[in-house]
């Protein structure tokens, strides 16, 4: 995503930069206006917050989706070598 203004692009930057931020976490903080947010509030420290809610949350969810991802290849193993009772 393109940037035009030059204080938001290096605000992007010195951000993701700091804090890390993978390629698609700097496109939702492009697309949810993230700079704006951050001019035009007040409590500057709670929208800041907003964002590692999201990915506290986004991050809860990968560990919950390779858990369950483990335990299926786990139920896999057990059926493949017939150590698997399924009821019927």
């Amino acid at each position: 995503m393109k940037v035009e203004d030059e204080a938001a692009r290096q605000f992007y930057l010195e951000e993701a930069a700091k804090c890390g931020w993978s390629s698609r976490q700097l496109d939702r903080q492009i697309n949810s206006f993230f700079y704006q947010r951050i001019l035009a509030s007040k409590d500057k420290d709670s929208v800041a917050s907003e964002i590692d809610t999201l990915d506290n949350h986004l991050a809860s969810k990968k560990s919950i989706k390779k858990i369950e991802k483990e335990q299926m290849e786990r139920l896999h193993r057990k059926a493949k070598a017939g150590k698997l009772m399924l009821d019927e």
